[in-house]
Formats: C-alpha cells, structure tokens, sequence
C-alpha cells in the first residue's frame, strides 16, 4: 500500500494582491463583453435595457472618453436581473417561419449564432 501523503488544506481567503488581479480580470472580461454587445438588437430593443442605454447615451454626451469603470458602474446600476420574458419576444423571431438573416443579425451578439440552446434548469 502507498504511503498516504498529506494534502494541504484549501486557501479560504485571497491575498489582497490575487483579490485585486481577479476583481480587474474580471472586471475586464465584463468590460469587453458591453463593449462588444451594446450595440446588438437586444441591447438597444429590450425594455429591460432602456436605463442602461440612457445612460450609455448621458456617458457618450460628455466630453470625456467613456471610461470603464463609468460604464461597469452604468452597467451594474441599470440593468435589472432578467427572466426568460424579457427573451422571448427575441428568441421568437428565430422561430417564425418567414425569418429573414436580416432580422436576427446580431440580435444576442454580433453576427448570427451558431445555435439556440433550451434549458430548464438555469
């Protein structure tokens, strides 16, 4: 029999310095993705994003470049959690049988997706 070798007991707390690195990684990561989908369908037709594009809108009409953590803050004070409703009229549009390419570009995220997933569970 191996000889039992002692495993070490789990970090519980981060280092200030690790804290700070995830806090701007994933800070970054969420930057990245506004950026990248403010601008699809959802982003600007959902009504569940109408504060956050007027406050995209007051961070664009400011001299200043719009800077990451305006827009984290916009983002995270504006959009509320949602519920499958606030997709649906969205997702429906994939589903109608005169469907145009046109109608869905860009409608969760730039360009078309590569597929529509259904889930109960999430």
């Amino acid at each position: 029999m191996a000889p039992r070798r002692h495993v070490p007991e789990p970090i519980t707390v981060l280092t200030p310095e690790l804290l700070d690195r995830l806090k701007e990684r994933t800070e970054g990561t969420l930057v990245n993705l506004i950026k990248q989908n403010k601008d699809t369908r959802y982003a600007c037709e959902s009504p569940a994003f109408g504060n956050f594009r007027s406050a995209l809108a007051a961070l664009e009409n400011t001299a200043d470049e719009v800077h990451d953590d305006r827009l984290l803050e916009s983002y995270r004070s504006a959009i509320p959690l949602t519920t499958y409703d606030s997709y649906e009229p969205f997702i429906n549009k994939f589903f109608d049988p005169h469907c145009k390419e046109s109608e869905v570009k860009d409608m969760f995220s730039p360009g078309l997706p590569y597929f529509l997933a259904v889930s109960s569970a999430t």
